[in-house]
């Protein structure tokens, strides 16, 4: 401990340290630039699709690497490194395996009318939503004011009993009453309602489904993964010469893409019987 302003010179301090004085004093050495480590980029900020696309051969996720040519020139490849695999140590360029990856979002994207329609099932299950959450409110605040009034009819049977066994039972059923009022308020606080509006938290939600593409080529590694994680479900299979084997989607990705394809799950119009006259 030290304090400069006050005239106390660093020494050891009596309390529990947080941090050891040697993490202490290296952060310190990097501040005042003291330190001069060397940079090593992350190869993995040059591979967005590291450790998602696997091997359709053998299922191992494919590795990369960076390959100079003879002029000097650096390659980005991703390749499988199962020994055992057919495709072991063959090469697949970068600009391949995640250009094709961008023609794979592109298909994702829904037709105008889709994504109307999937903002008005998503605003419908909104409304659904807050019902709940209204009812739920009710019943929470009906539940309180049913346990403040058994509570203040306990504590008027206490001063008007005598026997202290009879007291004894009255403060335990009491204390359950507090137990469950504390309960009640903080399941009050979980089933409040949302803070933000529908089109507030749907916004960004939407914009992602109407073109997850756009997502993806952020600068950001961070929002690259995330359209990984937002529209697949499991890891793709690459077939080196083939390109990529059937995706499994997220949910909102399938149920849109069916819908593009009329695969709604409806009965059609026509049937056995004729249509009736209008």
């Amino acid at each position: 401990m030290e304090s400069p302003g006050l005239g106390v010179s660093r020494r050891e301090g009596q309390h529990q340290a947080i941090v050891s004085y040697a993490d202490f004093q290296r952060v310190q050495d990097r501040l005042d630039g003291k330190l001069h480590t060397p940079y090593r980029k992350n190869i993995n900020d040059d591979f967005a699709l590291l450790g998602f696309v696997v091997c359709a051969e053998c299922q191992a996720p494919l590795r990369s690497c960076w390959s100079t040519g003879r002029h000097g020139k650096r390659h980005p490849y991703y390749l499988c490194q199962t020994g055992a695999c057919a495709s072991y140590g063959k090469s697949i360029k970068r600009d391949v395996i995640e250009g094709e990856f961008e023609t794979l979002l592109s298909t994702l994207a829904p037709s105008e009318a889709l994504l109307r329609a999937a903002r008005l099932m998503l605003k419908d299950l909104w409304d659904h939503r807050l019902s709940i959450f209204a009812a739920q409110t009710k019943a929470l605040r009906a539940r309180l004011a049913d346990i403040e009034k058994d509570v203040s009819q306990y504590l008027e049977r206490i001063l008007d009993a005598s026997l202290p066994s009879v007291v004894q039972a009255i403060e335990a059923r009491i204390g359950k009453l507090e137990k469950e009022k504390v309960e009640v308020k903080e399941m009050m606080s979980v089933s409040s309602m949302p803070a933000s509006s529908f089109d507030d938290v749907a916004r960004t939600a939407l914009q992602f489904l109407a073109n997850p593409l756009n997502l993806w080529r952020s600068e950001r590694l961070e929002d690259r993964r995330t359209v990984l994680k937002l529209a697949f479900l499991d890891r793709l299979e690459y077939m080196r010469g083939e390109g990529y084997r059937t995706a499994s989607l997220s949910l909102p990705f399938k149920v849109l893409g069916d819908l593009k394809k009329g695969k709604s799950g409806l009965a059609r119009p026509r049937g056995v019987e004729p249509l009736s006259a209008p």
